[in-house]
Order: C-alpha cells, then structure tokens, then sequence
C-alpha cells in the first residue's frame, strides 16, 4: 500500500505545480511568477471543456472495470473525497507556494462521473448491491457511509442515495441499492475508488482503486481521448 500512496503523492504534487520556488530573507516563497503559470495552464485546460461531450464516458468507463478484482455480491462505490497525505514538516507547507485553483481536474472529476445512469449503469454490469460510502480526508483515511449527516457535492445524486434502501442505526446508518437476488452483506464487501486528472488535447486519466485500504488492493489507470466526437480508450494500465 505504501507505494501507491507515495505515487499519489507524487502525482499531486505534479499536477498541482508544488515546487519550491526562490525565497526572501524571511523564508517565504516569492510565488508571483508561480501563480501566474497556473493561471495560465489553468485557463488553457479549462478553454477545452466547453468543446467536449463528457456525458458518454461514464459508461464507457465503467463497462472497462475489471471485475475480477471486485468478487463479492456487495460493492461499496467511494463517491468522494481525497487520500489525505500525511507527514512532513507544517512550516514547508507555509513557507511553499500551493495554488488555489483546481489544477487537477477542472473540467471533470468524480463529482462528475458519479451520476444516476452511472449508479444504474454500474448495478446492471455487476449485478451487484451498491453500497455508498465516502472518503472524508481525516489522518486515517477513514471511510463513512453516505447518509443524512455525511453527504456529496452532487446534490441530485445525494438525493437519490437517501432515496435507495437502508439499514442499520441513526449512529450508524447506510444507504445501499440492491440488485435482485443477491444476499445482502456489510462483513463481505469489496469497494472502488475512483480518481481523475485532466490533461490537454482532451484526455481524461481515471485511476481505478479496488479495495483501497486493504490487503487485496488492486489499481488500474484507464487513459481515455475525446476525438471526433467520441470517446476512446487510449491506454490502459494494470490488472
């Protein structure tokens, strides 16, 4: 596990332009020139959305899921949420330059990804029960069901998890759409999580976590390119 972490890390610290950059006598950044290139790849990134059809990839996506690493009747999807990164020292984070514009992905991420046809898309694959958990980005990367205290940016989508089956007790209580047939379970489950990062020319990288936080974790990156008004699978890396 310890591995995929550090190549998160890395790969944030990339995408989100974290470098050191020249400092005053006080030790704090000169991050003029820093925000300025950011702002630049940002607006360049973002000019692209407008001219692409995000709305097939979903599907697309999810009929590329490799169910092999995802056995049981039960499938927890992880909506939401970062891999909190600890470590370091709290002074570098002050005296560094960190953008504040979503240099990642801008033009679409999970929030996106994760819609009604997606969910449905996904039971009907699968034929599995869908179980709807969340990361929150404590220190442990602890995950909580998705419920009336713990929700989701996509407020349709929310609404639709509240509106799905449910068990369990006000202290601790889970949303979960069931699929026919299938016995439902919360002590035998896998999950995926997963996580996207925009690049120029219209390409989309989703990285597919199963069973994240486990011994039986599995990881791979899906590479998709909009061309001719259609999405393609242009790399696909892992399992």
């Amino acid at each position: 596990m310890k591995p995929l972490i550090i190549f998160l890390f890395l790969l944030v610290s990339i995408l989100s332009f974290a470098q050191r950059k020249p400092k005053d006598t006080l030790g704090v950044s000169d991050c003029t020139e820093f925000y300025k290139e950011g702002k630049i790849y940002y607006d360049k990134l973002t000019a692209e959305k407008n001219k692409i059809d995000y709305s097939t990839l979903s599907e697309l996506a999810i009929e590329d899921l490799n169910l092999n690493n995802i056995p049981s009747d039960n499938l927890i999807i992880i909506m939401t949420g970062i891999i909190n990164i600890t470590g370091g020292c709290p002074f570098d984070f002050i005296t560094e330059c960190h953008h504040n514009l979503n240099l990642t992905n801008p033009n679409y991420d999970e929030n996106n990804f994760w819609d009604i046809k997606t969910i449905n898309k996904l039971s009907n694959i699968t034929h599995k029960n869908i179980i709807f958990k969340r990361l929150r980005g404590d220190v442990h990367n602890t995950l909580y069901f998705i419920n009336e205290k713990m929700g989701i940016p996509n407020k349709e989508v929310y609404q639709y998890i509240l509106s799905a089956s449910h068990g369990g007790t006000e202290s601790q209580k889970y949303f979960y759409q069931p699929y026919p047939g299938k016995p439902f379970s919360l002590k035998n489950t896998h999950s995926i999580y997963l996580t996207f990062s925009n690049y120029f020319g219209n390409i989309v990288r989703i990285d597919v976590l199963y069973n994240f936080g486990t011994a039986y974790s599995q990881r791979d990156v899906l590479t998709y390119q909009y061309h001719k008004k259609e999405w393609k699978l242009i790399k696909k890396v892992g399992s």
